[in-house]
């Protein structure tokens, strides 16, 4: 099984994927007032998924996380259950990964998002789970081996986090919706 393989593709007739119109969605509220003071759309973006992979990462290491809304818990229970039904090739895929250092691991980190970029196959919520899912992993494994602290934990996921949200950006993937509100 190679690192592709476990990151689902879009196709059509595969039970196992999950089409971007079907599939689920971080909803991001940004006020009318933020709007206006010229946040863009990019940055609020980063700054969800950013907080999301935190949580999730959080999580997945048994710290305690922030509270966050329903939403954010619905999205962790799903990458719950791949990090735990996967967690052995999780591993061999973590494990395969040369990291020393925290440079290292968000190097390789980015490396697995961009091979997935240049396969060919769209953003899913399928790959968006394994892929929170292998971060969580890669998280753990870090504090296990003594490459980075608990303390780091945050820095690392935000890290990651900011990595996720460029995969989304810059592939013009529209799996995170935006809804204005009334200030």
């Amino acid at each position: 099984m190679t690192l592709l393989s476990f990151f689902p593709p879009s196709r059509p007739g595969n039970a196992g994927s999950m089409w971007l119109s079907r599939s689920p969605h971080l909803v991001s509220d940004i006020r009318d007032d933020e709007a206006d003071a010229g946040k863009s759309t990019a940055t609020t973006v980063e700054q969800t998924v950013v907080h999301f992979t935190r949580y999730v990462v959080r999580k997945l290491v048994r710290l305690d996380a922030a509270s966050s809304d329903q939403q954010f818990d619905n999205l962790y229970r799903t990458v719950s259950v791949v990090f735990t039904e996967y967690k052995p090739q999780l591993d061999r895929f973590v494990d395969a990964l040369n990291v020393t250092d925290m440079e290292t691991t968000v190097r390789s980190f980015s490396s697995v998002l961009e091979r997935l970029a240049d396969d060919g196959q769209q953003i899913n919520g399928g790959r968006v789970v394994a892929v929170l899912a292998f971060a969580g992993r890669l998280a753990q494994h870090c504090i296990e081996k003594e490459i980075v602290s608990s303390d780091d934990v945050d820095q690392l996921a935000d890290m990651m986090g900011r990595k996720i949200a460029s995969w989304f950006i810059d592939g013009r993937h529209n799996l995170v919706r935006h809804t204005a509100i009334p200030s």
